[in-house]
């Protein structure tokens, strides 16, 4: 909503109807690939919480675990909503 009124193209826009399109198109597109990165960083932590739980066998590694898989549950939520909301 506050970007929509920040870069609307109306009559009271101060920003040219251009410049205004490209700089949403931008942020919607540099947001979509920092939401891939953010999967792919998720993705790596899952996996080395896997090796860490394989090497050091703790009472606390099943909740690692389980935090590393919601961790990457919400990263591919983040990007799902990049996709389809912006």
């Amino acid at each position: 909503m506050l970007w929509q009124v920040a870069v609307s193209v109306s009559q009271n826009s101060t920003l040219p109807p251009e410049l205004s399109l490209v700089m949403e198109w931008f942020v919607k597109w540099a947001l979509t690939i920092l939401a891939i990165f953010y999967v792919m960083f998720a993705i790596m932590v899952v996996r080395q919480v896997t090796i860490m739980r394989q090497t050091l066998i703790t009472s606390f590694s099943p909740i690692l675990g389980i935090l590393g898989l919601l961790h990457l549950a919400l990263a591919v939520f983040v990007l799902i909503v990049f996709l389809f909301v912006l």
